[in-house]
């Protein structure tokens, strides 16, 4: 099992968590689940991976096929998902929340 990053255009990263198998010769490779996409370009910026992570994380419990994943199947998808999409820190989540304070005040 892993996760696959696919473009979509020029505008949007898609993000698939995949798994491998073999049927007689041939590896046939059978898509699990769709993560999400974000917006492009990259370093992706702090808003689109705040959105990006709430929406990955309410995924995970909801999606009928990735309850029943192995806990190690799942922090090893995360940490792939964490090198290409960096989760939020703490800092950079007040920074936006004061933004949109700002911007509805």
């Amino acid at each position: 099992m892993f996760v696959r990053f696919k473009r979509e255009g020029c505008r949007r990263l898609s993000v698939n968590l995949v798994h491998n198998r073999r049927v007689g010769r041939k590896v046939v490779t059978e898509q699990i689940a769709r993560l999400g996409s974000c917006l492009l370009p990259e370093p992706i910026s702090a808003p689109e991976r705040i959105r990006f992570w709430d929406a990955l994380e309410g995924r995970w419990r909801q999606h009928p096929r990735l309850i029943n994943i192995a806990l190690d199947d799942r922090r090893r998808a995360l940490a792939q998902i964490d090198e290409r999409i960096p989760q939020p820190t703490p800092a950079e989540i007040a920074q936006v929340l004061e933004r949109l304070q700002r911007w509805a005040a």
